[in-house]
């Protein structure tokens, strides 16, 4: 049988099992809170001791959460970090949101949903360059003959040069 208690401000009686785990939830957000702006503004980890003024927390009620967070991130080495990645993980969603590829992909592998992992080595990367309606990918260099890619590569290096030397007279 559970232990009942009232909820503060209330008449309600609640398990109090349900009471421990709100309390601990509404902490650990003081906490997370507390580092976030404080990493925001010094750029480094806040000690226990401001996080428990911060918080009004003790700094054994600081301690035994960011432990928690600890061993939830796989015994991290900086204590802490493990509050933070709602944080981070928040701020890579709205990147990939508003279009950031890059902060979607993290995003996406950091939840499992990205692509399976290989064993093998190789990087895979699907980059191309298009210009007009004509789209330029490793499978079409794959195709082109050596004096083809020679002769692209020519052309390219030629333009290059020239914007280059047309940027230094413009300066100069």
């Amino acid at each position: 049988m559970k232990n009942l208690t009232t909820k503060p401000d209330s008449t309600e009686l609640v398990p109090t099992d349900d009471l421990n785990e709100a309390q601990w939830e509404t902490n650990q957000a003081k906490i997370s809170q507390a580092i976030y702006d404080y990493v925001v503004q010094y750029a480094s980890m806040p000690p226990k001791s401001f996080i428990a003024e911060i918080t009004g927390l003790t700094r054994r009620t600081v301690s035994k959460h960011m432990e928690a967070a600890q061993a939830n991130l796989l015994k991290s080495e900086q204590r802490g970090l493990g509050l933070m990645t709602n944080h981070v993980m928040a701020s890579v969603l709205k990147s990939a949101i508003q279009g950031d590829l890059q902060a979607a992909k993290i995003f996406l592998d950091r939840n499992g949903a990205g692509p399976e992992k290989t064993s093998s080595p190789e990087k895979i990367q699907n980059n191309y360059v298009q210009i007009n309606k004509t789209v330029i990918n490793q499978q079409v260099l794959q195709q082109l003959r050596p004096d083809d890619l020679q002769q692209i590569e020519q052309i390219i290096a030629n333009s290059l040069n020239r914007s280059k030397a047309d940027t230094e007279t413009e300066a100069g």
